[in-house]
């Protein structure tokens, strides 16, 4: 019994582990976002833009009450990761519309029912950026950003991320990249929590 119970233990104590681990990754959203995101606010007021103003205010403050409501949690219903990454794509349209715009789709099998199924969150937008910073930004047509959502099985949800624009020639970056690797620690550290139940390919 005792040492049954130590085992116990042992697995209770990693698994607070790595929830503590889970909770540190997720609970900071891009300080260069909210830098970025502010920086436009005041050269809006600054160029007397008061309504544009305003409305980016209020993205912005939704976008972060989105954020806070679903970073403290281990799983979210996909319906409201999908709204955050609408909010989200929403102000980095504002921040860069008098540079670029860019197509924005979100394709989700009608079987899917988005107010059942969990995911991990804040697992998007991560993604999310790296195809408006390597694809939109620095595209010389114009790149789309989708997201295709579908069943791999009954039991299993597929997503992708998809930047349609790609610099054939810039010599490929080792290892997955700030953002990326972001997404894989957090996905590992919930594998401890939930064994075998997520999965990522960059």
């Amino acid at each position: 019994w005792v040492f049954v119970n130590q085992i116990r233990t042992q697995e209770s104590q990693q698994k607070r582990n790595a929830t503590l681990q889970l909770q540190t990754l997720q609970s900071n959203f891009n300080p260069h976002f909210i830098y970025n995101s502010m920086s436009l606010i005041q050269s809006l007021i600054i160029g007397s833009e008061t309504k544009k103003a305003i409305d980016v205010t209020a993205r912005l403050a939704k976008l972060n009450r989105l954020f806070l409501s679903n970073s403290n949690k281990e799983l979210i219903y996909l319906k409201d990761e999908l709204d955050f990454i609408k909010e989200y794509v929403a102000m980095e349209k504002l921040r860069f519309e008098s540079d670029t715009d860019f197509p924005f789709h979100i394709r989700i099998n009608a079987k899917i029912r988005v107010t059942e199924w969990l995911i991990p969150p804040m697992i998007l937008q991560p993604l999310i950026e790296n195809a408006i910073k390597h694809g939109v930004l620095v595209s010389k047509g114009q790149a789309e950003i989708y997201i295709d959502i579908k069943l791999n099985h009954a039991d299993e949800l597929l997503m992708k991320i998809v930047n349609t624009h790609a610099l054939r020639n810039k010599k490929r970056m080792h290892g997955l990249g700030i953002g990326n690797q972001l997404v894989s620690d957090r996905l590992a550290i919930l594998n401890e929590l939930y064994p075998n139940q997520f999965q990522t390919q960059f």
